[in-house]
Order: C-alpha cells, then sequence, then structure tokens
C-alpha cells in the first residue's frame, strides 16, 4: 500500500473544516441492526490522517437517525484509539489505548458492533497486521441508518463498507500453493 491508494478509483473522502459533530453522514437505505441472525454488523475502511489542522480525532461509525450510535476513533496525533459512543450526535470516547501512529499512513480500521453489547476496535498496518485493539460493552443502542465522519481535520477515508458479522470467517492460503507453483511449475499436479 503507498500513499497513493485508493480504493477502486482515484477519490477518497477528504474530512475538512470544522471539527466534531461536523462533517458528513450517508444514509445507508435501510436500517442496519447489531441484532441480526449474524450477531453482529462490522464497519470496516481505510483512514489516513494527513495534517494536523485542528481536532486530533478522526471518528466514524454508524448512527441511527437522531445520531446514536457508535463509531471509531483513530487519533495519529497523540497515539490512541478509542470507541466512540453518540448520543444526538454528541460524541463520547471510551476505552482509550496507546497505539504508535503516523501521519501520511493508511490503517485499516474495523469496527465490531455485536449483539451480546460488545464493541471491538481493530487497526492494522497496510499489510493487514494488526497494530491493537480496544473494547468495549454498551448496548443502548441497535439500529443504525447512517454511516458518519465527523471529527477533527484532514483525514482521508476510502474504501468504507459495512458488513454483517462472521464468527469464523473462511480463511484461504493463496500464498502456499502460488509458492508452491512458482518453485515446481513442472511438477505433476496429481501427484506432486
Amino acid at each position: 500500500m503507498n500513499d497513493n491508494f485508493e480504493y477502486g478509483g482515484s477519490r477518497a473522502a477528504e474530512k475538512t473544516g470544522n471539527n466534531d459533530p461536523n462533517g458528513a453522514y450517508k444514509n445507508l437505505g435501510t436500517v442496519f441492526s447489531r441484532n441480526n441472525q449474524y450477531g453482529g454488523l462490522i464497519l470496516e475502511y481505510w483512514d489516513k490522517r494527513v495534517r494536523d489542522d485542528g481536532g486530533n480525532l478522526d471518528r466514524v461509525g454508524l448512527i441511527d437517525d437522531n445520531g446514536n450510535g457508535y463509531g471509531a476513533v483513530l487519533n495519529a496525533i497523540n497515539d490512541q484509539i478509542r470507541i466512540d459512543v453518540r448520543n444526538n450526535y454528541r460524541g463520547q470516547t471510551h476505552s482509550n489505548r496507546v497505539l504508535n501512529l503516523n501521519l501520511n499512513t493508511w490503517y485499516l480500521v474495523q469496527l465490531e458492533i455485536l449483539s451480546d453489547g460488545s464493541i471491538t476496535m481493530r487497526v492494522y498496518d497496510g499489510n493487514y497486521n494488526l497494530l491493537d485493539s480496544t473494547s468495549y460493552t454498551d448496548s443502548q443502542y441497535s439500529d443504525f441508518t447512517r454511516v458518519y465522519i465527523f471529527g477533527g481535520q484532514t483525514y482521508h477515508i476510502d474504501a468504507l463498507r459495512l458488513r454483517y458479522y462472521i464468527q469464523n470467517p473462511p480463511e484461504a492460503y493463496v500464498d502456499e500453493w502460488y509458492r508452491y507453483v512458482e518453485l515446481s511449475p513442472l511438477c505433476n499436479l496429481a501427484n506432486p
């Protein structure tokens, strides 16, 4: 991953001007509930803080029509991650963890909101290595209709997606097979 990364196109969302709770939200077009048949939701996206223009917190998450919900907070200026709880759009952070972060670096962020009340934020580097996580328990809000990008300025968000939680996600080991084929291109695949 490099500094010019824009997933599937040539643009990423840029949060500028005015601090929290200013920013943007997008209607999801339907209600997503943490109390679904899969046991929860996962919001994931790429985050890159590009400047320290004011307000250190990159805040992205899910809310309902009244501004109630949960989010992930990345603070590359002061090296912290936190869980965001929104009440009528006002955010309050919980479960602060220290994590060495850098400006102008893309991080994959996952926000897991489960039906048992647990909320977990995970941060990965550009090679999908887990850097750290933080958790909080709150079951006040269950249904979400909007995704938000709030907080300080200036930062980029890309490849944002919302999906259902899967307890044991499938894993693939393509790299091992690829190396084998690459090292042994003339082998008999039926009888290696």
